[in-house]
């Protein structure tokens, strides 16, 4: 064989076998592909890993009974929801509900709920609405939240109560502030 052939076939064989290491190194821990929540990671030595991407806010945990709490009186909640947590204080009521129902669904029958009840829409985003009722300056604030947990089936719909702050309330939160 002469040089020149040596040289070409070495060549070759030196450019697959880097390629075919690259194209062929397996995963002796995890041979299924991966998911739609991992994250492939390959080193520059040929190690495989994989990482699950999943965040805690992937995930709820379901309810099947309601918590302890008392739902808003100025609204009802969506039909076959469950109550999943539930916060008073003097100045809001935080109340969770979940639910199998589409979120548009949820959206659909709080807008028509609140707006027939007199309140008056003044934010509205993909994952959330806000209503008002009484006074600009200070009104009574409702703001819905959403969250679907499409791998779980659910939705959790978040309802925050914020009461319109008497004179007193308003004086003593204004000086806190200074």
């Amino acid at each position: 064989m002469t040089m020149k052939r040596f040289t070409a076939l070495f060549s070759i064989m030196a450019t697959t076998f880097l390629l075919g290491v690259g194209c062929t190194t397996t995963n002796t821990t995890n041979t299924e592909p991966a998911t739609s929540n991992e994250n492939v990671n390959v080193s520059a030595d040929g190690d495989v890993d994989v990482i699950d991407i999943t965040s805690e806010e992937d995930v709820v945990d379901a309810v099947t009974e309601d918590v302890y709490g008392k739902d808003l009186t100025m609204v009802e909640r969506y039909p076959d929801s469950i109550r999943s947590y539930y916060a008073a204080s003097q100045y809001e009521t935080d109340v969770s509900y979940q639910t199998i129902a589409e979120q548009e669904d949820i959206r659909k029958f709080y807008t028509d709920n609140l707006t027939a009840a007199g309140w008056t829409n003044s934010e509205e985003a993909t994952d959330y609405m806000e209503y008002t009722k009484g006074d600009e300056s200070n009104p009574e604030i409702i703001t819905l939240y959403l969250t679907e947990y499409k791998t779980q089936g659910l939705v959790e719909y978040e309802l925050v109560y914020e009461p319109a702050l008497s004179d007193e309330e308003l004086k003593s939160l204004e000086e806190e502030n200074f």
